[in-house]
């Protein structure tokens, strides 16, 4: 007699039929990821326009340090998101 299916076994076979492809998955995370690296360096950006990232730092140079990094996560994210990295257009808001 042969052996039944059992429930679980079946949702996973099924599962994998409408599971996005894994490049589209892939793409879908670096685009999320790069977004989330942009939102922090336009917060950094606005930390600077405002004077508000002395609040936080003791002296320029820790800034300054910090958002170097804050830049070049940004740059790493866009590379893999297949993206161009933030221009000093896009980190500055329009003049109304």
């Amino acid at each position: 007699m042969p052996r039944k299916k059992s429930a679980k076994r079946a949702k996973t076979a099924d599962a994998g039929k409408s599971a996005k492809p894994a490049e589209t998955v892939t793409k879908s995370l670096t685009e999320r990821w790069h977004d989330l690296a942009k939102r922090r360096l336009l917060s950094y950006v606005d930390l600077y326009h405002s004077g508000r990232w002395t609040l936080y730092y003791e002296n320029p140079d820790q800034f300054a340090v910090r958002l170097v990094e804050v830049i070049a996560t940004e740059k790493t994210w866009a590379t893999l998101a297949g993206v161009s990295p933030a221009t000093d257009d896009d980190l500055h808001p329009a003049a109304a």
